[in-house]
């Protein structure tokens, strides 16, 4: 397990870790950009308050496996509150989480989040009539 550092791994070796990053509520240290030639790499564990875990799959999800990938906005929360973001980092307010959301199982997550079908445009959901644009 590897608590919050930035992205890390090359891209074309994405899905070749099994690695899981822990992410404290709005830790802006795991949202910073990818630099050139690197992405995320591993599942991410968003830690949010009251003790809700949520999975990511491989950060970017897998469509094919209906997987979500972190929710958009995802790397942009933390600028709006910045110093609540650098606080977040500190390692003490990991172990802290960590001690307080002690789960009952042996595991913080069960399953990954799955993509959600109703967030498709209604062109997706509805497409258009050929009929409609045609200049017969």
């Amino acid at each position: 397990y590897n608590p919050s550092h930035p992205g890390s791994g090359l891209a074309d070796h994405r899905g070749t870790f099994e690695m899981f990053r822990f992410v404290n509520k709005i830790d802006l240290v795991p949202r910073l950009p990818d630099p050139l030639y690197f992405q995320h790499a591993g599942h991410t564990l968003q830690m949010s308050t009251g003790g809700n875990v949520k999975a990511y799959y491989d950060h970017i999800g897998n469509g094919d496996l209906g997987f979500a990938g972190v929710p958009y906005g995802w790397g942009a929360a933390p600028y709006v509150f910045l110093p609540g973001a650098i606080a977040s980092h500190m390692c003490t307010h990991y172990l802290d989480y960590l001690h307080d959301y002690l789960p009952n199982t042996t595991s913080y997550i069960v399953n990954f989040e799955l993509v959600d079908n109703n967030t498709r445009s209604d062109d997706e959901i509805n497409p258009p009539d050929d009929k409609a644009y045609s200049i017969e």
